[in-house]
């Protein structure tokens, strides 16, 4: 049995089905132990000891410095222990006992990989230390094909780049989508807009100047002069939801918005994104795109790479959704407008789970981790 050590900062809570699915394989010769920082020290949204339950887990303790800056507390003995044949890594370069427990693990002979985004922003003085950090394992596992290409262009070896994307909770969502009606979801549309009829529109995350919010309300009013009505649905909370609230009023739309709060139960959270015709994301959208494709709902948001999470390539313009130019209000009007006069709804909605289905997934995460890993062993 070849015996895999995955060391992260903290798991974060949808992780766990991948880390169950990685867990989990029959007929695999590959066993896998996680590491990560004990829950007394890291935020809220992590995975608890309980989560681990028959996974087999280390906690440790996480030293912070300067509020990014980390030293990991046995990683260093377990990175060049003989328990272990590979270690993969977040690859993140300010975390000192990955530099180090790498180095040593290579040093001795053990291969390496990083769990990592590679180089999605613009290029500055820190890109110059993350491309000696990203020199030290065997391999890189990275969350989409923007960034493999962005490291080939580095002049990184295109044999040590792997994507492996990103997924959320497939199973539970594939059985709670199975459960949803048309009824139950127009008597929601009802309960929540005045005018349930009309297409509606929907935004999930925090309410947050970085996100761009304001230019929902804008599009929306051009949409509405225009003679074509919708909805909106904010799903989440945050700091500006009052600012959000006061403009609305002032353009007299306040009968066409619904701030429906923060929500975490995934079965309100499928029929909300069903009922939507279309998720519209100005800012980035990150894991929102996964989940509002795998209910059907194509996602709206700009094509600008380096102010992109690398989820937004599940959203191919004119396939699953639209790419709006960035920073123009213009462009994202016409996007959204493109999108609410398609006809082809069913088809619309097969391509979107069809892009969940074959590539964001834990299904897909696992086979392609495997293969990378077993790669770099063959090689040793």
């Amino acid at each position: 049995m070849i015996k895999i050590l995955v060391v992260y900062h903290y798991f974060p809570h949808y992780r766990l089905p991948v880390l169950k699915a990685l867990s989990n394989q029959e007929n695999v010769d590959l066993e896998y132990t996680f590491l990560s920082g004990s829950t007394a020290d890291i935020p809220i949204n992590i995975l608890m000891k309980a989560d681990f339950t028959g996974l087999n887990f280390i906690s440790v303790k996480n030293r912070w410095f300067f509020g990014k800056i980390l030293w990991q507390t046995k990683v260093l003995w377990y990175s060049i222990s003989n328990q272990y044949d590979c270690v993969v890594y977040l690859g993140n370069p300010n975390f000192t006992t990955t530099w180090l427990g790498a180095f040593f693990a290579r040093v001795i002979g053990k291969p390496v990989l990083f769990w990592t985004h590679g180089f999605l922003k613009t290029k500055s003085f820190s890109d110059k230390i993350r491309k000696i950090f990203f020199r030290i394992p065997n391999a890189l596992l990275l969350y989409g094909n923007k960034a493999k290409d962005n490291l080939i262009s580095r002049g990184f070896n295109v044999d040590r780049l792997f994507v492996i994307y990103n997924s959320l909770d497939f199973e539970n969502q594939i059985k709670i989508k199975q459960t949803i009606n048309e009824k139950d979801v127009f008597k929601l549309k009802c309960k929540l807009f005045k005018n349930p009829n009309l297409p509606v529109l929907i935004f999930i995350g925090r309410l947050t100047q970085q996100k761009k919010l304001l230019d929902i309300i804008e599009v929306t009013q051009m949409l509405h002069n225009e003679g074509i009505p919708v909805n909106v649905l904010f799903v989440g909370d945050g700091a500006m939801r009052e600012e959000l609230i006061k403009s609305i009023e002032l353009k007299l739309l306040s009968d066409y918005f619904t701030f429906f709060g923060e929500c975490h139960k995934e079965e309100q959270l499928a029929q909300l994104i069903t009922l939507s015709d279309l998720c519209v994301s100005p800012g980035e959208v990150g894991l929102t795109a996964i989940h509002s494709l795998v209910y059907g709902t194509p996602v709206v948001t700009h094509d600008s790479e380096k102010f992109q999470m690398p989820e937004y390539e599940a959203v191919v313009d004119g396939v699953t959704g639209g790419l709006y130019e960035f920073n123009s209000l213009d462009s994202l009007f016409l996007k959204v407008k493109e999108w609410l006069i398609k006809d082809n709804l069913q088809e619309i909605k097969d391509n979107c789970f069809k892009m969940i289905n074959d590539y964001y997934n834990p299904k897909v995460q696992v086979k392609l981790i495997n293969r990378a890993i077993k790669k770099i062993l063959d090689e040793k």
